[in-house]
């Protein structure tokens, strides 16, 4: 169960998720841990700075009154490091919609 639930959840099977939500339903804390990775995750790969500051701050928002205290620890960490996480946005490259039937060459 450790790997399945470092496993990204779009990277996992349909089995696999109805494991992970058996297993959420069982400790609602890890199911919390677990969204707030998952939007950490989709936060990294925003397109800008100000979606990733915004993306930040619901994560701030969401670990601030916790009283766990490796959430208490990722809030401290995340709120001190805030300007060199937002700065990740000014530095991600354009992204384009890939096409299905593209190839590396662009060619059909």
């Amino acid at each position: 169960m450790r790997w399945l639930v470092l496993r990204a959840w779009e990277k996992c099977t349909l089995q696999h998720r109805a494991e992970l939500r058996k297993l959420f339903l069982l400790n609602p804390r890890l199911a919390n841990a677990y969204q707030i990775l998952e939007e950490l995750g989709e936060l990294l790969q925003a397109p800008d700075k100000a979606s990733m500051s915004l993306g930040l701050l619901h994560v701030l928002l969401r670990t601030e009154r916790r009283a766990n205290i490796p959430m208490r620890k990722l809030h401290d960490s995340l709120e001190n490091h805030w300007n060199a996480i937002v700065a990740l946005g000014e530095h991600h490259p354009p992204r384009q919609a890939a096409s299905r039937h593209s190839t590396p060459t662009g060619k059909l």
